[in-house]
């Protein structure tokens, strides 16, 4: 649901500048160029340089508290700012 809010938000203030009241199309265009070259020089560092196929997911942790975060320490850490 987060996620469907953020695109709508997203496209809402990106192709309306009217809208938002800043930024031009002509912006909005270097930035997502700006955005598909550095994802085209991550894929040619992946594919070249590391010789290795490009893994879009971090698949070295399967589970979270493999971290070294154990949910009792998380929850301690967070409780200690509160005031009684």
């Amino acid at each position: 649901m987060l996620a469907a809010v953020t695109v709508v938000l997203t496209t809402l203030g990106a192709w309306r500048t009217d809208l938002t009241g800043y930024g031009t199309k002509t912006q909005l265009a270097i930035g997502i160029g700006v955005m598909l070259i550095a994802v085209l020089l991550w894929i040619y560092r992946q594919r070249v340089e590391e010789r290795r196929p490009v893994q879009w997911r971090d698949t070295s942790v399967s589970d979270p508290s493999e971290l070294g975060h154990p949910p009792d320490a998380v929850a301690a850490a967070g409780s200690a700012g509160e005031s009684s």
